[in-house]
């Protein structure tokens, strides 16, 4: 399977006063254009889509358009994981219409319902779990293991409160990588 990999997009951001989201637009247009002219099977979008928790309804809107175009009618996986300039919960949201597009939004270590996912697509997400998803071509397997940004508030609420946030952070971390099998490339 052929990756791509990207991150940062921070849309909606503005510089000097001067919004930036025509630009952006742009990029992300060359950002589909690579996709499709290098024949990637699977993008993954980790973390910070947007430049605040409560991006414009324009910056929403380009993110939207932007992955269902990514996405090729749901032939290609797209992954897209909350950064800490997202709000985590904003972000999932669009779970339910986006699974229709194999499209993935993450904003916590909870399992997805992977009989959602576009099962006639030619990557196939096979296997959902807390903190991984298992995707499938042909007889290639690949696990992603993920870790939403885990801010103090959110992984207070999943991990013993009595451990250093470092010690949150490697127990959600374990949790995700417990996915990892001899049988895919994790």
């Amino acid at each position: 399977m052929k990756f791509l990999h990207t991150a940062d997009w921070h849309l909606g951001v503005k510089t000097n006063g001067r919004d930036r989201l025509n630009e952006q637009k742009r990029v992300l247009d060359e950002i589909e254009s690579i996709v499709t002219y290098e024949n990637v099977d699977c993008v993954i979008i980790a973390g910070d889509i947007f430049n605040t928790a409560s991006p414009s309804a324009d910056a929403e809107e380009l993110f939207f358009d932007s992955i269902q175009k990514l996405s090729n009618g749901g032939e290609r996986f797209v992954f897209v994981l909350a950064g800490n300039h997202d709000d985590p919960t904003r972000l999932s949201a669009g779970l339910p219409l986006a699974t229709k597009h194999n499209i993935a939004l993450v904003g916590s270590l909870e399992k997805l319902k992977e009989n959602s996912f576009n099962k006639n697509a030619m990557i196939k997400v096979v296997e959902t779990g807390k903190g991984h998803i298992k995707i499938q071509k042909n007889e290639e397997i690949v696990t992603i293991a993920y870790l939403p940004y885990p801010n103090e508030v959110r992984i207070t609420e999943k991990v013993d409160s009595d451990l250093s946030y470092a010690e949150k952070v490697t127990a959600w971390a374990e949790i995700s990588a417990s996915a990892f099998s001899n049988d895919s490339l994790n």
